[in-house]
């Protein structure tokens, strides 16, 4: 069984309050043997600081410029443990969700996407759609949230993690 930690659109730069991530480090992603990052990162070198043991895997997202934009994916699929997981910032997409986010990947058990700031779980068609929200900049009326996704076998389970 393998512990994922999910964050996406954190916006930040050396320039914001970065203890929040000191915070996601110590608490919900303590235990996580890798982090996922559904794009708008803005800085990389912030999140090697602050989980710098954590195997970390990352996409781009509109807010990413740059070499950052370069050097990483718009779309990565990643193998854990027996279980395929895509990983999409979400943004220029078009047509009707979920349909829009899955015709981007085969074969995958989950789909963790960004963009909106909003957190979403859902399993349709068999595939869990999990959007972690925002830890510093939620939309909607949300709590800054994380997620954990919870890998055993081809099995998936998702769960948001509200940030105090």
């Amino acid at each position: 069984m393998r512990l994922i930690g999910v964050i996406s659109d954190t916006h930040l730069t050396r320039d914001n309050d970065i203890a929040v991530l000191d915070q996601i480090a110590a608490g919900p992603f303590a235990d996580v043997d890798m982090i996922l990052h559904a794009g708008d990162l803005v800085d990389r070198g912030i999140f090697d600081l602050a989980f710098p043991d954590i195997p970390f895997q990352a996409v781009a997202g509109n807010m990413d410029f740059g070499a950052l934009a370069t050097s990483l994916p718009s779309v990565d699929v990643i193998r854990v443990e027996r279980a395929r997981i895509g990983l999409i910032h979400g943004h220029g997409l078009t047509g009707e969700f979920p349909a829009n986010l899955r015709e981007q990947f085969r074969d995958v058990k989950a789909i963790v996407f960004g963009h909106s700031h909003v957190p979403y779980c859902a399993v349709h068609d068999g595939v869990l759609y999990f959007n972690p929200g925002s830890p510093i900049f939620p939309r909607g009326g949300h709590a800054p949230s994380v997620g954990l996704l919870t890998v055993n076998g081809d099995r998936i389970e998702g769960r948001h993690v509200v940030i105090a």
